[in-house]
């Protein structure tokens, strides 16, 4: 699980890495051809909004740098989201009620009981190794599997 984690956060990095070469009119054509995307702030909000128009389910975007209101819009036109701890706990709560499936959290830097109130709205954590015994266990009672 630790090495699956690992790997989908190399992922998003090499994937934010490399959108950032292209401009918004080759991530569209990107898009149009299927192909899905993974973008950050070296676009504006109004660019990713257009990415999720053309086709919001080949769309994520890793919310470091944007508004609370940007995310929001961007969850609106049905694209994904991964936060962290750049937002506060009430932000991704409020991210999560817009709508759960397509909210992922970073977990590290938020307490226990923060990381359950995005379960219970319905958002994917991924947890990490950032916990102790006492929370983890705090944490599975909740419904989360959680391996090193």
């Amino acid at each position: 699980m630790k090495k699956s984690i690992i790997i989908l956060l190399l992922l998003l990095r090499s994937s934010l890495a490399f959108s950032q070469e292209f401009e918004a009119y080759e991530i569209n054509s990107f898009i149009n051809k299927g192909v899905k995307v993974v973008v950050g702030n070296s676009f504006e909000a109004y660019e990713i909004n257009s990415f999720a128009s053309n086709n919001a389910s080949l769309v994520t975007v890793i919310g470091r740098g944007f508004e609370a209101y940007e995310i929001n819009s961007f969850i609106d036109k049905g694209a994904k989201v991964v936060v962290g701890n750049s937002f506060e706990a009430y932000e991704i709560n409020s991210f999560a009620s817009n709508n759960a499936s397509l909210v992922t959290v970073i977990g590290r830097g938020f307490e226990a009981y923060e990381i359950n109130s995005f379960i219970d709205k319905g958002a994917k954590v991924v947890v990490g190794n950032s916990f102790g015994l006492c929370e983890i266990n705090f944490i599975n009672r909740r419904g989360i599997i959680i391996t090193d």
